[in-house]
């Protein structure tokens, strides 16, 4: 589906170029975001391959472990159906403290790993409450700082990238507690229902 929206797009850009009689520009066009996108992809690139080779020294270092342990009483809670020795709460307390850094990108690994940790110990093919309580609150949580929000602002010349930490940070505790709720709302009706 999206395929064939990309294709509508690029014809009919090309189209508009041919029936304005400035082929020119569409080939500009396309050059100039090129190089735009390839600029982007540097910059995110070489900050999501710092923050991710510092989360594996974290975990080789022991550090995780520390953290998950610090982490547990306010992790707990929000998994309540993880087995006390999983060691799905050291991915989750690494993915989270990405997270609430802004390193989304760099996040995703730790996600997944966790995910695959809760998929071993539940034993079902689908998705866990767990689980999902997991990737509800990736999807809204908070950070504390935007890291590849501000890199992005600061690589396209933001006289000031860090301007925007504070209400990102706000609207994330937002979002977070809005996400946390509706699931636990969303659960409750799920159990009624059976």
């Amino acid at each position: 589906m999206l395929g064939t929206v990309w294709v509508v797009l690029m014809c009919s850009g090309l189209l508009a170029g041919l029936l304005k009689g400035d082929l020119s520009a569409v080939t500009g066009a396309i050059l100039g975001s090129t190089k735009g996108a390839v600029e982007t992809l540097l910059t995110l690139g070489g900050a999501i391959c710092f923050w991710t080779g510092l989360m594996n020294i974290a975990e080789e270092s022991g550090l995780a472990a520390s953290l998950s342990s610090l982490t547990r009483p306010i992790i707990r809670p929000l998994f309540p159906h993880l087995r006390r020795d999983s060691r799905a709460y050291q991915y989750i307390a690494l993915n989270l403290s990405a997270n609430l850094l802004g390193l989304g990108n760099a996040a995703t690994p730790l996600g997944l790993r966790a995910m695959e940790e809760m998929a071993k110990d539940s034993g079902i093919a689908e998705a866990s409450d767990d689980m999902c309580t997991l990737v509800t609150f990736n999807t809204a949580g908070p950070s504390f700082v935007p890291g590849s929000i501000v890199a992005l602002r600061a690589s396209l010349g933001s006289l000031r990238p860090d301007a925007i930490v504070g209400p990102a940070f706000v609207a994330g505790i937002c979002a977070a507690a809005g996400a946390i709720i509706s699931d636990r709302i969303i659960k409750y009706l799920g159990r009624r229902r059976r």
